[in-house]
């Protein structure tokens, strides 16, 4: 039996050896797990269709004894038409590896796939905060050339970026001939390192005419990820999945982007504004589907707001039912008017959702899973090592792809809530490592 490779035997062997072995990386997916599978009429294999009642038929008349009949009218569709967005995930096997008894591959990729799932499902969830164009971090500051650096800007930071990860840069404005959306610099860049307290990350090379407000995102990525909730809850007259917002606000949710802490008067706020939109005889109904959605750091100020030492004051808050025992502040569920408080870590900490659950769907095409690869049986293909001029042969290992084929959407986004530009001052967040 040919020898096996120690790097991959380490993963194989994992569970065995040593059992005390943690995952530190932060493996969770919230929001992903949270939103229900959505119905809608197939198109075919590029996306689905919704149909959603746009204006309601206007032909009303009061008339007098012997008048006129209202002119006919009728009602308004109109039609959602939601694309799939397709992600990959691949791995790298050397030969010696493959080359193994069927027993010993098949303990590998069961660990392989295992992680790769577990790492594919946080990239979805992170996307499911962000608005389609697949970015991973927004420039603040950089310095081009060979292991040149950039410094990512809040909320995020450079926490979603990864060491050894292949990346592009993409213009966030329009600046030195580039149009939103333009691809600066002619080559991918490699993170080197990077440092979590202070943003900045190490780049083999970092390109030129890079400014503030470029995004970075993985290699060829722009524009092609799912339609996350800062797409899908927004107050923008842009189009909606084929769907003017401009023409049909019902289209629009509510967003309070005025910033400041977050209050409880805040909170009410938008509670009783939504029923205007949606009208107050379902504000029950409606809050029973609500959830509230934030990163730990909103949930820290909600907190905050029940514990009078850190308003200032030195009187301990006493239970209603003995006066004696002083309230436990240690909470381990968070509600505001019985509407569930869920924490999310790839959320924004300065942004918080209240969110219909019953009103945002992910339409699945294709589960995550290995694709068969062409010219093979079991889904490892070789690897090309073929230059440019198409000069070369294989390399002496094999590749499988995993893949996911779906989209987010809400057939009714003005269900939903938005708070943007919270402060943070003073509160836990997810950028800055002591």
């Amino acid at each position: 039996m040919a020898a096996f490779d120690t790097t991959e035997l380490t993963k194989v062997i994992r569970e065995v050896l040593d059992p005390r072995v943690r995952d530190l990386f932060n493996r969770s997916a919230i929001l992903w797990n949270l939103v229900n599978e959505g119905q809608a009429k197939e198109t075919n294999p590029r996306g689905v269709r919704i149909v959603g009642l746009a204006r309601p038929n206007v032909s009303m008349l009061w008339f007098g004894e012997g008048g006129k009949y209202p002119a006919g009218g009728r009602r308004s569709f109109v039609s959602m038409t939601v694309l799939y967005r397709r992600y990959a995930i691949a791995s790298r096997m050397t030969r010696d590896t493959l080359e193994n008894s069927a027993e010993a591959i098949i303990s590998l990729v069961k660990d392989d796939v295992r992680d790769n799932t577990k790492q594919a499902m946080v990239e979805l969830n992170q996307q499911g905060y962000r608005d389609g164009t697949a970015v991973k971090g927004v420039v603040s500051a950089s310095v081009s050339g060979a292991l040149g650096t950039i410094t990512f800007a809040l909320p995020f930071r450079a926490r979603q970026i990864f060491v050894e990860g292949v990346y592009n840069v993409y213009a966030g404005s329009v600046h030195d001939s580039f149009a939103v959306g333009d691809k600066i610099g002619s080559g991918v860049m490699t993170c080197i390192s990077k440092t979590d307290s202070t943003g900045v990350a190490v780049f083999d090379t970092v390109p030129a005419t890079v400014i503030a407000g470029d995004i970075v995102t993985w290699e060829g990525s722009y524009g092609r990820a799912i339609h996350g909730l800062d797409f899908i809850v927004s107050n923008a007259t842009t189009d909606y999945f084929g769907i003017d917002r401009s023409l049909f606000p019902q289209y629009r949710s509510i967003v309070d982007s005025s910033g400041g802490d977050l209050s409880i008067a805040k909170l009410n706020k938008v509670l009783f504004q939504i029923k205007y939109l949606k009208g107050a005889d379902s504000h029950s109904a409606r809050v029973e589907n609500l959830m509230i959605v934030s990163a730990p750091t909103q949930a820290n100020r909600y907190v905050n707001l029940g514990d009078p030492t850190a308003a200032g004051t030195a009187t301990a808050i006493r239970r209603n039912t003995t006066f004696k025992d002083p309230l436990d502040l240690g909470y381990r569920t968070y509600e505001f008017q019985g509407i569930k408080w869920v924490e999310d870590t790839d959320c924004p900490d300065d942004v918080l959702y209240m969110l219909n659950r019953a009103s945002l769907n992910k339409f699945n095409y294709k589960e995550l899973g290995i694709v068969s690869m062409v010219g093979t049986d079991n889904g490892i293909a070789p690897i090309p090592g073929f230059d440019a001029n198409g000069v070369g042969s294989y390399f002496d290992s094999g590749l499988y792809v995993m893949t996911w084929k779906g989209d987010l959407a809400s057939p009714d986004p003005g269900q939903n809530i938005k708070f943007t530009n919270l402060g943070t001052a003073g509160l836990a967040v997810g950028y800055n490592i002591n």
